[in-house]
This record gives structure tokens, C-alpha cells and sequence, in this order.
């Protein structure tokens, strides 16, 4: 059985993509980190993932040695510490918006992007 943990940086998201991972990979185990703290926290400072990044490559460490095989990191607004979260660990960590970024480039010769925060903007 594969074991993914997600990480959220809002409890709005936890139930939504456990569901969805479950309908997905239905013999998934799907274990949650939450910090609620780090939205705010980027509003407050115009963005800069730098006053989280530590945070967020604990939480990867935390998520391998508690036994996933995956990571997924659900908030768009630090998408840019994935690469340093997934040099933390030895399991991959995967960025939320990845696929779409990915599609969206192969699809399209102009891409707009629609944000519910402006923290994830720049990141996108």
C-alpha cells in the first residue's frame, strides 16, 4: 500500500484532496500535515517563502520518517520550495500545480492564471 501525505497550508483543503487521492489511488493511505500559520504569514510579507522554507523542509522530513512513500504539496504560494523540500528527503515531493503548469505549456501559446490569493501568483 502506498502511503501519501499531504501538505496543506489551510484546513480547507484536507478533506477535498483526501477524497480525491483516494479516488485516484483507492489503495492509498493519505496522512495530513496542516499549517494554517503559513498563508497569513505570506500576506504579511509580501510573499517571501524564505520566512517558511525551514518549516516546510521539516515537514518533508517528518512526512519520510513517518512512513511516506509520496509527498504532496497542496499550496501554490510555495511552490518554489519544493525543489529544496525534495533535496531534504529521498522520496518524491509533489508540487500541487505541476500538471497544470505542464498542460497548460503544451496546450497553449498564452497561459492567464486565476488565483483565489496573490501569494500564489508569482509562484505559479
Amino acid at each position: 500500500m502506498t502511503t501519501l501525505t499531504i501538505i496543506h497550508t489551510t484546513p480547507a483543503t484536507v478533506e477535498p484532496l483526501k477524497a480525491l487521492a483516494k479516488e485516484l489511488i483507492p489503495d492509498c493511505d493519505v496522512f495530513n500535515i496542516v499549517d494554517d500559520s503559513i498563508l497569513p504569514q505570506l500576506a504579511n510579507n509580501g510573499g517571501d517563502v524564505s520566512d517558511v522554507e525551514a518549516r516546510l523542509v521539516q515537514y518533508a522530513r517528518i512526512a519520510k520518517d513517518t512512513g511516506a512513500d509520496v509527498i504532496l504539496e497542496a499550496c501554490s504560494s510555495v511552490g518554489e520550495v519544493v525543489e529544496k523540500m525534495a533535496k531534504a528527503v529521498t522520496i518524491p515531493v509533489v508540487r500541487i500545480d505541476d500538471a497544470m503548469a505542464e498542460t497548460a505549456v503544451q496546450r497553449g501559446t498564452r497561459i492567464g492564471v486565476v488565483a483565489t490569493l496573490s501569494t500564489t501568483l508569482n509562484p505559479t
